[in-house]
């Protein structure tokens, strides 16, 4: 007896031997990296043309909920979408995209045109083919008086080649009497995009995107935008989500509403949180310290990573029951993707960069209200907003090591967390369901009961249709990733009040009230179904609930 009992503790010893020298992560056949821990996963894509669409699913690969607010909206990232979060403000460009015509400007010399064989945003673009040696793109009077800060940036191409590029300066004007009371885009002989501001004391800035001799045959100009600023932000127009024009659409100024997201999460206090990472700026003169992730319960328990408003740098700041750590600061390029990884292991804040360890602080202090909400773009409360484009968001509840932060930055791939290398994933929900991921070939919110539409797609079951396979476990925009319940327990959207014990069904030609991806409720029948409402049916209701909303259900489908 007691020789079996060492044997069998001999064996559970190297079984747990074995498991402690499993890894966390390895490469998928396709070379990304693979995260089986991985607490929640945010890739961020969604539906093209990128151009004109501007959706994308916020959502955690395992159903976390990311609230988009305002501004914040979806645009291509580091690999697919990524989110673009940004502080409120104005675009003075009244038609920054030549979306219907080239008016609005006071000048539209000949040379330049619209055209749709290109864009960066929206389905047109402005096109100057001309020889002149000028060739005006003049807006209406400049807005700007004395001492006043602004920013003007716009996105081109040469020769319809190559990937669109963003050229950024700024302009101070000047006291005594000096205002800005012209701007113009022009080409010179040999067709160089410049732009050049007047005043009525003369030109006081010029900025060239191209230089050199090399003649070229055309240029393309869009996203163009007019900001009272000492810096750039992200493009916005009035017909972006979150923003809205003063006046007719693509013939008046913008405002845009400060955009970030939220995630309800509790992290523990050990944890990693890995981001790629670009800013439209060089961080100089920012109007404030800029949070671009914060983890917070309240001023004084939050882990963030932040833009120093006096350096120009970012950097990681913990507070832990009001005592404050900080590393130093690293230098991003302006419009450049970065890897961030934020950690805290118990003992050292730590702050990687581009695949290496930049800084690392000692800080060994607790929290006294443990963090509770992720923030995109924004500190704790509604300030110290961020402007930044974020993609392949993933947080641990760990530290990771160095090894795996160099992996995840030298695989330059999104990370996944099954074995597949594309994201198909299953999770177990907390409510005790099991949910796969596909995508929304419709938007589509929690709740609705969904069919086989396509390739991994799924979109509302119909009418007189005996196909339902799942439940929406989150809400999702038309082409975007998500979750469905497939089987176990699942919120049924009801167009009417539920009963323990009833059916969940799908509806038939005679039956009232029919909603497309919602179910109704009905009783057990004693003798089998007189039609074929059998192969309608979605599972057994748990909940006795009043009025359509949603109920819990086992689910099973014939």
């Amino acid at each position: 007896m007691t020789d079996l009992l060492a044997m069998k503790i001999s064996e559970l010893s190297k079984k747990v031997a074995e498991l402690e020298r499993r890894p966390y992560v390895k490469y998928d056949p396709s070379g990304h990296p693979l995260f089986f821990d991985a607490k929640m996963i945010c890739h961020y894509d969604g539906a093209e043309p990128f151009e004109r669409d501007f959706t994308g699913n916020a959502n955690g690969h395992k159903g976390q909920v990311g609230q988009v607010t305002g501004g914040a909206h979806f645009r291509p990232g580091k690999f697919g979408k990524g989110v673009v979060v940004a502080e409120s403000g104005i675009n003075y460009c009244g038609n920054p995209s030549a979306e219907i015509d080239t008016s609005w400007w006071t000048t539209v010399d000949p040379e330049w045109t619209r055209t749709t064989e290109d864009s960066f945003v929206g389905s047109a673009c402005y096109k100057n083919n001309g020889d002149y040696n000028w060739s005006d793109l003049q807006p209406p009077t400049s807005p700007a008086t004395i001492n006043q800060d602004w920013t003007v940036s716009y996105w081109y191409k040469v020769d319809g080649k190559g990937e669109w590029t963003k050229k950024t300066f700024s302009i101070k004007t000047q006291s005594s009497g000096v205002s800005w009371i012209r701007l113009a885009f022009y080409t010179s002989s040999n067709k160089f995009l410049r732009c050049k501001i007047y005043t009525d004391a003369g030109t006081i800035l010029e900025g060239g995107t191209e230089s050199g001799t090399t003649y070229v045959s055309y240029i393309l100009l869009d996203g163009i935008l007019f900001e009272q600023k000492a810096y750039s932000t992200p493009y916005f127009d009035g017909s972006m989500q979150g923003c809205s024009w003063s006046s007719t659409a693509h013939a008046s100024t913008s405002l845009r509403n400060d955009g970030y997201l939220t995630y309800d999460l509790d992290i523990p206090k050990i944890v990693s949180i890995s981001a790629w990472m670009k800013t439209p700026n060089n961080l100089n003169n920012l109007a404030r310290f800029e949070r671009y992730i914060c983890w917070a319960f309240d001023s004084n328990n939050r882990f963030e990573l932040i833009a120093n408003q006096s350096s120009g740098g970012i950097y990681v700041r913990r507070a832990a029951n009001s005592i404050v750590n900080v590393t130093s600061t690293v230098s991003p390029q302006e419009n450049e993707w970065h890897h961030y990884v934020l950690s805290h292991d118990g003992e050292n804040i730590k702050l990687f960069f581009d695949g290496y360890l930049a800084y690392s602080v000692a800080d060994t202090n607790s929290f006294s209200n443990d963090p509770d909400t992720l923030n995109i773009g924004k500190q704790y409360n509604l300030s110290g907003y961020g402007n930044a484009y974020i993609d392949d968001l993933a947080i641990f509840d760990r530290a990771l090591t160095a090894d795996e932060v160099r992996m995840i930055y030298d695989s330059n791939s999104p990370i996944y967390s099954s074995e597949a290398s594309l994201p198909v994933s299953s999770f177990i929900t907390p409510e005790g369901g099991r949910a796969v991921l596909m995508k929304a070939g419709e938007a589509l919110v929690k709740g609705n009961v969904v069919h086989i539409t396509g390739v991994n797609t799924v979109s509302k079951i119909v009418q007189d249709v005996p196909d339902p396979i799942g439940s929406v476990y989150a809400d999702a925009a038309s082409g975007a990733n998500v979750w469905v319940v497939v089987d176990g327990i699942a919120d049924i959207y009801f167009t009417g009040s539920t009963t323990a014990g009833y059916l969940a069904r799908g509806f038939i030609s005679t039956d009232v009230g029919y909603v497309a991806g919602q179910a109704l409720n009905e009783a057990v029948p004693t003798s089998p179904f007189a039609s074929d409402k059998h192969f309608y049916e979605i599972g057994h209701v748990l909940e006795t609930r009043t009025g359509a909303g949603l109920a819990k259900c086992v689910l099973h489908f014939n």
